[in-house]
């Protein structure tokens, strides 16, 4: 996170949504770098985990600038006003996330989206997973996940980027 919140800070964002929060340190990494008067929206389906989430951004002094909602990314996308200056998505494991197109959608030209997980991806193209990733996201995650890295790089609306160590996409919508 601290390789996110550096780059977060070159856009200067005042509107950043944590996609997939859980108990918020990602969020609280992007409160860290935002100005006063800032909003970074945490989402996370696990509403023990928005609560827990906002007892700690209350304790650590963001509470002026963090918010927490609770639901399915893909529904409460739906309830966001945009445009957003950036989103860290979180959210999405081993396959194409319902909600990537809302989120897309909802970032200002210019505005950064940040996601993690492609460890996936370099098991993938190596061939050397770390883990017993068919337990997790079924027997063909190798596949689903390099089809979403292909449909990724692909979109005509995203400037997408790689990084194998630490495995993290960075992405610039046109």
């Amino acid at each position: 996170m601290q390789l996110v919140a550096s780059l977060a800070r070159l856009i200067a964002p005042m509107s950043i949504l944590d996609l997939g929060c859980g108990l918020g340190y990602s969020t609280l990494w992007l409160a860290s770098i935002v100005e006063p008067g800032s909003r970074v929206v945490g989402i996370d389906d696990d509403p023990d985990h928005i609560s827990e989430a906002t007892a700690i951004a209350v304790e650590f002094g963001y509470a002026d600038r963090v918010e927490y909602r609770s639901g399915r990314v893909a529904d409460v996308l739906e309830t966001i006003e945009g445009p957003v200056d950036m989103i860290h998505d979180d959210a999405w494991f081993a396959a194409r996330p319902a909600h990537l197109d809302a989120m897309v959608g909802l970032i200002r030209p210019g505005g950064l989206l940040t996601m993690v997980n492609w460890f996936l991806l370099v098991d993938a193209i190596t061939g050397s997973p770390r883990n017993d990733w068919a337990s997790f996201a079924g027997d063909d995650w190798a596949e689903t996940t390099t089809e979403y890295a292909n449909e990724l790089a692909s979109r005509s609306d995203l400037d997408v980027t790689w990084l194998e160590n630490p495995p993290i996409a960075f992405a610039i919508r046109r």
